[in-house]
C-alpha cells in the first residue's frame, strides 16, 4: 500500500532495515501518538483558556458594592489567573519537548541512515530476538512516556477544576454578602479542591521521577546491546536520551512551579476565608449600623413632636397627697392644686366614665410604632392618625406616646406627695421622666412605652402588636437573650412601665389601692372537666349550666388533659404540656345550650377533639379539661374613647384593664427585666434596679456593683405581708415595697411573697398577680420566691 506519508514510510523502511518487525501501522501509530499528544495539549490549552475568559466574563459580571468583599474578590481572582497562566507555561513546555523530541528523532533516524553501510555489520551481530527485546522494552518505555502525559493531562484537567473551583469561588465570595454561611462553604470547597490539585500533582511528579530513573535504566541497556553502533549512531541515541532528559526536567519544573502556585493560590484561598470572616463581621457591624440609620430615617422629626406636644402645654401642676401608713391606714388620697376637684371615673366598651382629664394635653396619649435606638430611648417611627403608615400587626412594636411628665414623689408630714405637670417647676422639685432623656444630656418632648404584653411577632422576635398570644415562660436570665435579639439597647421592660401607671393611677384617682378601681384579671383562676363524655370530635367543650356562667365569651382557655403524679393522681397545672393538648390558649367563641343542663362553650379551633378521658396507666384516666389562660393583646382597644377602663367590667377581676393606653393584668405575673433582689441576713431584701444603658447580668456580683440600689424590703421574720407603703426611686422610674400593712384593703392593699427564711441569694421580681392572686395582686404585688432563672406558663413579659 502506498501511503502519502513519505516521512513516516522512509522511518518505517529504515527501521526494518535494522531489525524492526512490527507492521507499518503498528510503528505509524508509534510515531503518531506524539502527534496527538500535542494536539490534546494544545486542546486542552484552548479549553484552559476558554474557561479564563468565562471566569473573567463571570468577574465582570459580580457586584462591587462591598469592599471588604471586593478585595478578597479581586485577590482569588488573582490566584485564579496565576494558575491559568501556570497551565500555559507548562503546556507551552510540553509543547516545545514534544517538538525537541520529534526533531531528535527525525535527525537520529537520519544519522543512522547515513550510516546504515557501516552499522549494518554490527547490527547484523545482533539476533533477531535481541533486537525484538529492544524494540518492546523501547515501546514500553514509550508507552510510560504517553502514560506520563497523560496523567500530566489529568492533573491539567484537574487544575482546570480548580479554575473552575476558582470561578465558583468567585460566585459564592459574591453571594457571601447575603449568605455568609453558604460562602464559607464554598471557600471550604474550593481548599479540598486546591489539596486535590495538589496531591494529584504531587503523584505526578512521582510519576515522572519513577519514569526517568526507568528510562535511564532501559537508556542504558540499550546502549550496551548497541555497542557496536557507529559513533554517529551513538551520538543519535544519546541525543534523544538527552532529549527525554531535558523534557522531563521540563515537566518536573514546570509542574514544581505549578505546584509552588497552587499550593499559594490554597494559601490565597485561606487568607481569603480569614478575610470574609472579617469581612462577615463588618458587614453584620454595617447592617447593624444601617438598621439604626433606617430607624432614624424612619423616625418622626422631633421638631415636630416638640411643636406638637409643646402646644398642649399649660403649666399646670397636679398633685395628689395620700398617707404614710405610719399615719393613717387609708388607701385614698386627697388632690390638691390644679388636682383639686378633677373627677376620673373608669370606662367600659359600654359605659363611658366622666373624665375631667379627657383633651387636657399631660393626660393626652396617642397610638405609635416605635423602635428602640442603640441609646434604649424608644423614638416613634410612625403615628396612629397622622397618615404615614401606621401598623398594628405583628411586624413591628406599637406603643403608646405622650407627652414627657415632670414629676415628684417627695415624703413630708406623715404624707407621700405625688406630683405632676408638663413643664418642669422648681417649687415642687419636678425632674422630667428618665425615658425622656437623649444621649445628649437633653430631653424629648415625649415618653414611649409599649401598649401591650409582649407576643412572638412574624420575625419571631418579641413585640408588643394587637391580638398577640402572651409569650409564656419569661424569667429575669431568659429575657436577657430573648429580648436583646431585638437590639443591643433592648433587654425588656423593667419597673419603670408599671411606674408610668402608677403615678397617673394615684393622681387621676387618688388612691394607692390600684384595684379599687381595676381587678384586672386576678380572679378568673377556673379548671373545669368535661360534662358530657363522647367520641365524637366537636370544636365546643360540655359545660354545666352553672359552670358556664363563668366563662366570660371572648376570653381564652386551653383544652387537654394532665399527666401522671408520682402518687398516682392527675396533675392539671398549666406547666403540664397536654393541658393544651387540644386547645392552647384559644378564644371562646359563643356559649349555647346543649340541653336544660349543659351548654357548649365554642372555641375558635379548626380540628375539633373528643372528651374521653384519656388513660395515664392500668388504674388511672385522665379527665379532659377546660382550663382559663391569658388574655390575648388588644381586649382594652374596646373601652370608649381614650378613657381608661375595661371591657365589660373594671372590678370582676376578669378582665385586663388600661390606663393612658396602656394595657395591664392579662392573667399573668410580670417579670421586671431590671430589677434584683438580693437577701440579707434579717430576711430582708435589698431591691436593685439596672439603670438604663447598664448591661443587664446574672451574677450577683456584678449586679450590686453596676445596678443601683434603690432600697430594702422588710425581712418580717420571713412571713409574707400586706404592703402598707412603697418607696419611689425617681431617679429609675422604680420602686420597692417599703412598709407592712394592716390588710388588703389599706395602704396599697397588695401582697408581699417574702420568700422564707432565707439568708441569702437573689430573687427575680415577679410583679402585678396572675389569675388566682385575687385582693393579693395589683400594682406593687411582689413575689420574692423565685430564683432569676425560675420560668413558668404564668410568667408574661414586655417590651
Amino acid at each position: 500500500m502506498i501511503t502519502t506519508d513519505l516521512g513516516t514510510v522512509t522511518a518505517y523502511a529504515e527501521a526494518v532495515a535494522q531489525g524492526y518487525t512490527g507492521t507499518k501501522e503498528e510503528f505509524g501509530k508509534l510515531l503518531a501518538n506524539y502527534a496527538k499528544t500535542a494536539e490534546k495539549v494544545a486542546e486542552d490549552k484552548v479549553a484552559a483558556e476558554q474557561a479564563m475568559e468565562s471566569a473573567k466574563e463571570s468577574a465582570n459580571r459580580a457586584s462591587t458594592s462591598e469592599q471588604n468583599a471586593k478585595a478578597s474578590e479581586n485577590a482569588a481572582a488573582e490566584q485564579a489567573k496565576n494558575v491559568s497562566d501556570n497551565i500555559t507555561e507548562l503546556v507551552n513546555k510540553k509543547d516545545e519537548a514534544l517538538q525537541t523530541i520529534d526533531d531528535k528523532t527525525a535527525e537520529s533516524v537520519n544519522a543512522v541512515k547515513r550510516q546504515e553501510e557501516t552499522s549494518a555489520q554490527n547490527v547484523t551481530n545482533h539476533t533477531d530476538s535481541e533486537i525484538q527485546r529492544l524494540t518492546q522494552e523501547t515501546a514500553e518505555s514509550k508507552n510510560s512516556l504517553d502514560g506520563s502525559i497523560a496523567t500530566a493531562n489529568d492533573t491539567k484537567s484537574q487544575v482546570d477544576v480548580s479554575v473552575e473551583a476558582g470561578k465558583k469561588l468567585k460566585a459564592d465570595l459574591d453571594k457571601s454578602i447575603a449568605d455568609s454561611g453558604k460562602a464559607k462553604t464554598a471557600l471550604d470547597g474550593s481548599v479540598t479542591a486546591a489539596n486535590v490539585s495538589k496531591s494529584a500533582l504531587d503523584e505526578t511528579v512521582g510519576q515522572a521521577n519513577t519514569l526517568d530513573t526507568s528510562l535511564s535504566s532501559k537508556i542504558a541497556e540499550g546502549t550496551q546491546l548497541n555497542k557496536d553502533i557507529t559513533a554517529s549512531g551513538q551520538k543519535a541515541v544519546s541525543d534523544i536520551n538527552s532529549a527525554s532528559t531535558q523534557a522531563l526536567s521540563d515537566i518536573n519544573t514546570a509542574g514544581a512551579e505549578k505546584l509552588d502556585a497552587v499550593n499559594k493560590a490554597a494559601e490565597a484561598i485561606v487568607a481569603d476565608r480569614e478575610q470574609i470572616t472579617k469581612n462577615k463581621t463588618g458587614i453584620d457591624l454595617l447592617n447593624e449600623e444601617m438598621t439604626n440609620v433606617k430607624a432614624v430615617m424612619d423616625s418622626i422629626d422631633e421638631r415636630i413632636l416638640e411643636a406638637f406636644f409643646g402646644s398642649m402645654r399649660n403649666g399646670k401642676v397636679y398633685q395628689t397627697e395620700v398617707y404614710l401608713t405610719e399615719t393613717n391606714q387609708t388607701s385614698d388620697g386627697v388632690k390638691t392644686l390644679a388636682n383639686a376637684n378633677m373627677v376620673c371615673e373608669p370606662s367600659t366598651d359600654t359605659v363611658e366614665g366622666r373624665d375631667d382629664y379627657e383633651g387636657i394635653g399631660i393626660f393626652n396619649w396617642y397610638n405609635c410604632n416605635y423602635v428602640t435606638d442603640d441609646y434604649g430611648r424608644k423614638i416613634p417611627t410612625a403615628i396612629e392618625g397622622w397618615g404615614n403608615g401606621y401598623k398594628n400587626d405583628g411586624s413591628v412594636d406599637v406603643g403608646v406616646i405622650a407627652m414627657t411628665p415632670y414629676w415628684s414623689v417627695i415624703e413630708k408630714n406623715g404624707k407621700q406627695i405625688w406630683t405632676l405637670s408638663d413643664t418642669p417647676n422648681d417649687n415642687y422639685g419636678l425632674i422630667p421622666w428618665e425615658t425622656a432623656k437623649k444621649e445628649d444630656g437633653t430631653y424629648a418632648s415625649y415618653v414611649i412605652h409599649s401598649k401591650y404584653i409582649s407576643g412572638l411577632g412574624i420575625d419571631g422576635l418579641l413585640r408588643s402588636f394587637f391580638n398577640s398570644k402572651p409569650f409564656r415562660n419569661n424569667c429575669y436570665n431568659n429575657m436577657i437573650e430573648n429580648y436583646q435579639k431585638k437590639g443591643k439597647a433592648c433587654w425588656g421592660a423593667g419597673k419603670e412601665r408599671d411606674m408610668y401607671v402608677i403615678l397617673h393611677v394615684v393622681i387621676k384617682y387618688a388612691t394607692k389601692n390600684e384595684q379599687k378601681i381595676f381587678k384586672g384579671t386576678t380572679s378568673y383562676n377556673l379548671q373545669f372537666s368535661a360534662s358530657i363524655q363522647r367520641e365524637t370530635k366537636e370544636t365546643y367543650f360540655p359545660l354545666t349550666n352553672s359552670q358556664a356562667s363563668q366563662i366570660v365569651v371572648g376570653s381564652y382557655v386551653s383544652v387537654g388533659y394532665g399527666s401522671k403524679n408520682t402518687d398516682n393522681t392527675v396533675n392539671n397545672d398549666r406547666g403540664v404540656g397536654t393541658i393544651h393538648q387540644y386547645a392552647d390558649d384559644v378564644k371562646v367563641l359563643r356559649i349555647d345550650d346543649i340541653d336544660e343542663n349543659n351548654k357548649a362553650v365554642y372555641l375558635d379551633i379548626e380540628e375539633g377533639f373528643t372528651t374521653t378521658p384519656v388513660a395515664l396507666s392500668d388504674t388511672l384516666n385522665a379527665q379532659i379539661m377546660l382550663s382559663t389562660m391569658h388574655w390575648w393583646s388588644g381586649t382594652t382597644d374596646k373601652v370608649i374613647g381614650k378613657h381608661d377602663g375595661s371591657m365589660g367590667s373594671n372590678t370582676d377581676g376578669k378582665h385586663p384593664f388600661r390606663v393612658m393606653g396602656i394595657e395591664c393584668s392579662v392573667g399573668g405575673y410580670i417579670v421586671y427585666s431590671d430589677s434584683v433582689m438580693v437577701f440579707k441576713e434579717d430576711y430582708s431584701k435589698d431591691v436593685y434596679i439596672a439603670p438604663r444603658g447598664v448591661k443587664h447580668v446574672k451574677d450577683e456580683a456584678t449586679i450590686k456593683s453596676t445596678y443601683k440600689l434603690i432600697g430594702n424590703m422588710p425581712g418580717n421574720g420571713g412571713t409574707d405581708w400586706w404592703i402598707g407603703d412603697i418607696g419611689v426611686d425617681m431617679e429609675t422610674c422604680s420602686w420597692f415595697a417599703k412598709a407592712v400593712g394592716k390588710s388588703d384593703s389599706q395602704g396599697w392593699g397588695d401582697r408581699c411573697y417574702a420568700g422564707g427564711k432565707s439568708t441569702s441569694g437573689t430573687r427575680e421580681d415577679i410583679g402585678r398577680g396572675s389569675l388566682w392572686d385575687g385582693s393579693s395582686g395589683g400594682s406593687v404585688f411582689v413575689s420574692c420566691w423565685y430564683g432569676l432563672a425560675w420560668a413558668s406558663w404564668s410568667c408574661l413579659g414586655c417590651d
